[in-house]
């Protein structure tokens, strides 16, 4: 319980002020939270030992105040990490049913970004929930995708689609949900085997893919490759469409700059309309509100500061996605939504 003396350091607003023994009141008030969360921590886990279900409405209740607080650091800290942790609940969907769905989980955690970074990264994630997919079946796999997942190709210009070939009205760029037309075409009869290559404009971390059926035309079989530099390409995986339709997480995020998409075997002629995704990080965060801020803030010394760091915090993320493997080429403040132009080798 929180005594008078703890309510007054948790409200006090003063920075400067300090407390009798001559620390900072923020400081102290960061402190007291901390300690209270895990507390509160392990409260929770003492009560997940009871098989009550009634008493289980007591654990919901400490579980609200951690995640209100922002302190899901803290349980973590109390159970030695997030895996431990969903033995404790039994599982993903005990714990989000405790938290009151998935999307109060990933707020409380401080967004989907600071969620994957605070439990070990994707690797991690994929041990215990079995990974994005995992998560996606918590929250619904629509929901998930229109609230975490970035399309990459409309934005993209017509140069950087080219393919082994295609009719003069199904152009290789009309693979794009933003492309006017059915999608892309390979010639008659070179449909088997043929093959798209998409030039992304600079590296990106994909975690899945969409395609679409806009006719009678149906891809049965393909196969997906990626590359950094064009020229050494690993293969993906092979993907077969029900009835022409897909979503599909990929098995591990691939930190890729190209694509290839192979066809393999289809109905009545081949036809191809598609999407790829990466994560959008400050989903289920503040941060999208703090970006826009910044862009209205003049070049004094705060408003830089201020976005320097939130670059620096995405940049942390990015690194314990990919292992911290290839932090040259991403670009923090690089625009969410833009159309990038790009050479083909």
């Amino acid at each position: 319980m929180l005594t008078p003396r703890d309510l007054a350091f948790l409200d006090h607003g003063g920075k400067e002020c300090k407390s009798e023994d001559g620390r900072s009141i923020s400081d102290t008030k960061e402190h007291r939270l901390k300690s209270v969360a895990m507390s509160k921590s392990k409260f929770f886990l003492a009560i997940l030992e009871e098989e009550d279900e009634k008493i289980h409405e007591h654990a919901k209740a400490e579980i609200k105040w951690i995640l209100d607080n922002k302190q899901f650091s803290a349980l973590l800290q109390v159970t030695n990490g997030f895996k431990p942790l969903l033995n404790h609940t039994k599982g993903l969907s005990k714990l989000v049913e405790l938290c009151g769905g998935l999307e109060n989980l990933l707020l409380g955690a401080g967004g989907l970004g600071s969620f994957i970074e605070s439990v070990g990264g994707i690797e991690k994630l994929q041990e215990s929930t079995g990974g994005l997919s995992g998560l996606a079946e918590a929250v619904g796999t629509k929901k998930f995708a229109d609230r975490c997942l970035i399309p990459i190709l409309p934005f993209l210009e017509d140069d950087c689609f080219r393919a082994s070939s295609s009719l003069n009205k199904h152009p290789p760029s009309s693979v794009k949900t933003s492309a006017k037309g059915a999608g892309w075409m390979p010639a008659f009869g070179l449909e088997k085997n043929s093959v798209l290559q998409v030039n992304l404009g600079e590296p990106h971390i994909i975690v899945a893919l969409e395609l679409f059926r806009r006719s009678s035309a149906v891809i049965t079989t393909f196969r997906l490759s990626s590359s950094i530099d064009g020229i050494n390409f690993e293969f993906l995986g092979s993907f077969e469409p029900e009835n022409g339709i897909l979503f599909s997480f990929l098995e591990h995020p691939v930190c890729a700059q190209y694509l290839r998409f192979h066809i393999v075997n289809f109905k009545h002629c081949a036809q191809v309309r598609m999407e790829i995704f990466e994560l959008d990080m400050k989903s289920f965060s503040d941060a999208q509100v703090i970006v826009n801020e910044t862009d209205d803030l003049d070049s004094s010394q705060h408003g830089n500061s201020k976005l320097e760091s939130l670059k620096a915090s995405f940049q942390k993320i990015k690194d314990t996605i990919t292992g911290g493997t290839h932090r040259n080429i991403y670009s923090a403040d690089r625009p969410r939504r833009d159309s990038r132009s790009c050479t083909i080798i």
